[in-house]
């Protein structure tokens, strides 16, 4: 029987801590909006940069593949 209450402590103290942020959440909310709009915006900017390089990176893969087009063309017709 001991076994069984040590499972139950932390799913106790999980739904204890569940409620009291729950009872707390406007207040948190209010402290976290500074930090959460923050990185709304970093992470705008970070997945900005992110599609730009992988746009570049495809530039490049399909400039590359255009210029082997044109050299085995010109070795053909050599």
């Amino acid at each position: 029987m001991p076994e069984n209450r040590n499972s139950m402590l932390p799913m106790l103290l999980a739904f204890a801590a569940g409620i009291a942020v729950g009872a707390n959440w406007p207040k948190i909310k209010k402290h976290l909006e500074p930090y959460t709009k923050k990185m709304g915006e970093k992470g705008a900017e970070a997945y900005g940069n992110m599609v730009k390089f992988f746009a570049e990176q495809k530039e490049r893969m399909d400039d590359s593949l255009a210029e082997a087009k044109v050299t085995k063309k010109k070795k053909a017709k050599a």
